[in-house]
């Protein structure tokens, strides 16, 4: 399998993009500012902005932050861990958590990198063929960047240059959401005219990445024409194919196949740094540890190594009709006893497992999502690190936005959002769909579909359903999981800004706290 080899070399390179005080000569002639005014050197920098952004997925192990929104979804239970505040909307969600600070970090150091990327190869000139791609795929990182956080934060800040001893003392004012559209439009734009369908290696973006982006801005700006006009092209003419079976699409270390828009990349030769790489532990989040009961073998086909963080709810498994293939290939509902040498008295091999206590078995036995379990990169079962690919963009989704926004503009039989319906339908075994295709339709399908993949929490807000839809189903009674249905307000549909970005911008403008969170 062909991997991006990532450059830790060329992180601490880019760490700092302010002129250095003293006068100092390179030895190995890798400077700043050969990086930044060479073709050769523009494209390693982007090479190092796909290893910064693996970072959302593993920073750290136990508070992994992408794994926020899914704790805090109408679909999923959470039992333990840190950062369990998210799925219980509590008073730990607030503006020092490590999580906020590090999702607001995170993408503005990717939007930092950017900016100096994007304003060095205007300066080398974008004539040059190596030059435009490099360019294309920093503006494609900037305007997905913004767009986790104006989705998240609401009020964010916008900023296009670079930064320099020029430029280091600012004015901080919210920016106009419809400043950032412009801005995510100008860039994908870009990148949708310079960016090919195919890729030099896999996991960097494409023409398919910057048009599935630009869909999904395109139904926050409630452009509907353009979502649907975009979702259209990848489908009719991307080389993109839906896999016939559920099953396969989450199955293999490499999962860069024809339903895969956008995978980030994982394996042990690229996982870190020399010796001593570093994976994700998404394999052991969405399993328990059924493992502590007697008569179970810890197995891959178990599910590993188990932390037992977050799960499936009874909401989510009712949603799916019985024969509906997705049920299986999802997910893992019961454990039977495979181990001789533990098995309990009067058990038998192939028995299901069961318990009457309500707490032995959320902790133990809850059903799991089994998306991200991993049975081909790891030394052992036991191992906690994985290295399997994950999924960012799949062509599943790309249906699911052209079916809304087809609704949205031609009502709910309009004929491409009915067909595009069908087609996630009629793969998960439910037969063809000829139906109206409502909001609805379109909440529980991605719910189905689209489950533990972590945009669900991003839908519900953009519908206005998310404060209503968590106090109706998240998390689970039979197990006094129920604290997110009366903890939530309406002021958790969007994160508070980070402390120490506050305590910064004191003093230097209007940028004050969210509403709802302590000034």
């Amino acid at each position: 399998m062909k991997k991006l080899i990532y450059l830790s070399a060329v992180l601490a390179i880019l760490s700092s993009s302010c002129k250095n005080m003293l006068e100092e000569t390179s030895k190995d002639k890798i400077t700043s500012e050969s990086v930044f005014s060479t073709p050769e050197g523009l494209s390693t920098a982007v090479i190092a902005l796909y290893n910064l952004d693996r970072n959302i997925y593993r920073n750290d192990a136990e508070s992994t932050v992408w794994t926020s929104f899914i704790r805090a979804e109408d679909i999923t239970v959470t039992r333990a861990g840190s950062g369990v505040g998210f799925a219980r909307y509590d008073n730990t969600v607030n503006a020092s958590t490590s999580q906020v600070g590090l999702f607001w970090s995170h993408y503005y150091t990717i939007i930092e990198r950017a900016n100096k990327i994007i304003s060095s190869g205007e300066a080398v000139g974008l004539g040059n063929a190596e030059v435009a791609q490099a360019v294309a795929e920093a503006r494609c990182f900037r305007a997905r960047s913004y767009f986790y956080l104006l989705r998240t934060f609401d009020r964010i800040i916008l900023n296009t240059e670079a930064t320099s001893v020029d430029n280091l003392e600012r004015t901080y004012a919210p920016a106009e959401p419809e400043d950032v559209y412009k801005l995510m439009y100008s860039d994908l734009d870009y990148a949708i005219g310079k960016l090919s369908y195919t890729a030099k290696n896999p996991g960097r973006f494409t023409q398919g990445v910057a048009r599935h982006v630009k869909a999904e801005v395109a139904l926050w700006r409630k452009d509907y024409k353009e979502a649907a006009l975009q979702a259209d092209e990848i489908i009719t003419k991307g080389p993109y194919k839906l896999l016939a079976d559920p099953a396969d699409i989450f199955k293999g270390a490499n999962l860069n196949h024809s339903e895969a828009i956008f995978v980030s990349q994982w394996d042990r030769a690229s996982g870190g740094s020399a010796g001593n790489p570093v994976g994700h532990r998404l394999a052991q989040y969405f399993v328990p540890n059924y493992f502590k009961q007697a008569g179970i073998l810890v197995t891959d086909a178990n599910g590993g190594s188990a932390w037992g963080r977050t799960y499936p709810n009874p909401y989510l498994i009712g949603l799916y009709p019985a024969n509906d293939k997705r049920l299986a290939a999802f997910y893992k509902l019961f454990w039977v006893y495979d181990d001789p040498a533990t098995l309990p008295a009067g058990k038998k091999l192939g028995d299901k497992v069961t318990s009457t206590n309500a707490s032995i078995y959320f902790d133990q036995l809850y059903p799991a999502c089994f998306k991200y379990v991993d049975l081909w990169t790891k030394l052992a079962p036991n191992e906690a690190q994985s290295f399997k690919d994950i999924i960012i963009y799949r062509l599943a989704e790309t249906y699911l936005i052209g079916a809304e926004a087809h609704m949205r503009e031609g009502g709910a039989n309009d004929p491409l959002a009915v067909k595009y319906m069908s087609a996630i339908r009629e793969r998960a075994g439910l037969g063809v769909f000829t139906g109206a295709v409502t909001e609805n339709l379109i909440i529980d399908e991605d719910a189905r579909e689209l489950s533990f993949e972590g945009q669900r929490w991003y839908l519900l807000k953009r519908l206005g359903k998310l404060v209503e839809r968590v106090k109706l189903y998240a998390g689970d009674p039979a197990v006094s999981a129920i604290q997110a249905r009366t903890g939530i307000q309406d002021y958790h549909v969007r994160w508070p800004i980070p402390q120490s970005e506050i305590d910064n911008m004191k003093g230097k403008g209007t940028f004050t706290q969210n509403p709802g969170y302590p000034q």
